[in-house]
């Protein structure tokens, strides 16, 4: 069974366009699409309920949270009745996260017996188009940063949202770190500090390349970059100590 995690902001301007090409991709597969609406002011819910795809399932803040919170939500709901071996895609809502590669994804993950993968900027044919320079810089300097304080075997791109995770690893880290502690930034850090935990207990990770194309994005971005940056850095310090926690932890059990 594949999960397709998505996030929802005021998209009323394409939701049906992305959720039609999610299903066109996925024909003769076992899917369900959680969609997140993190208190849409629009009528993306609307949308989405006319459409009334039997895949498709629509879970709502009643106000505007955070990415944090619509991760916690998403990922609380289909891991309580997902099996192990099922997995969970988490895409970007705005078009950019292409559904065609959704089963590359999987392919990766059951072939080659791994639990997390990326759909990476930062491997092979991979890379940023039409990015704003500033936006760019940003992004890269963000990944680098990551790299030297948190390094992880075979990831290069810690920012990106496309990724596919196995949903035993997910049950894992949460059943670990407590349902509702699990994420404890609420912004745009939250998606890597998912990835981090989850490094934590697993060493299979692995990238596939990914051209992320700034021109087809149908929304303005909801990115607020000092915002984010000054997060970012809170993050670090915070996620520093919880792996030195962890990993005392775990050489501990070890021993005994």
């Amino acid at each position: 069974m594949i999960y397709i995690l998505l996030p929802v902001f005021n998209e009323e301007a394409h939701i049906q366009n992305l959720l039609e090409k999610i299903c066109k991709t996925l024909s003769g597969e076992s899917f369900e699409i959680v969609v997140i609406d993190d208190g849409s002011t629009d009528r993306t819910v609307n949308i989405i309920c006319e459409l009334n795809f039997k895949e498709v399932r629509v879970i709502s803040h009643n106000i505007n949270l955070s990415i944090g919170a619509v991760y916690q939500t998403g990922i609380l709901s289909i891991i309580k009745d997902a099996g192990d071996d099922d997995m969970l895609v988490i895409m970007e809502s705005d078009l950019t996260s292409l559904p065609e590669m959704i089963k590359p994804i999987r392919q990766e993950i059951f072939e080659k017996n791994l639990d997390i993968v990326i759909a990476s900027r930062f491997s092979g044919s991979g890379g940023y188009k039409n990015f704003p320079i500033l936006r760019t810089i940003y992004s890269k300097s963000v990944n680098f940063l990551m790299r030297i304080l948190c390094p992880i075997r075979n990831v290069y791109d810690y920012t990106v949202f496309f990724r596919g995770y196995r949903i035993s690893l997910l049950k894992k880290v949460f059943s670990y770190f407590g349902n509702s502690n699990c994420l404890q930034t609420r912004g745009f850090a939250s998606n890597t500090e998912l990835l981090v935990k989850c490094s934590l207990f697993t060493d299979k990770i692995g990238e596939i390349p990914f051209v992320y194309d700034y021109v087809v994005k149908q929304n303005p971005s909801k990115l607020r970059v000092i915002k984010t940056i000054i997060e970012y850095f809170d993050f670090l310090f915070y996620m520093k100590d919880i792996i030195r926690k962890v990993r005392f932890q775990q050489k501990t059990k070890e021993k005994i």
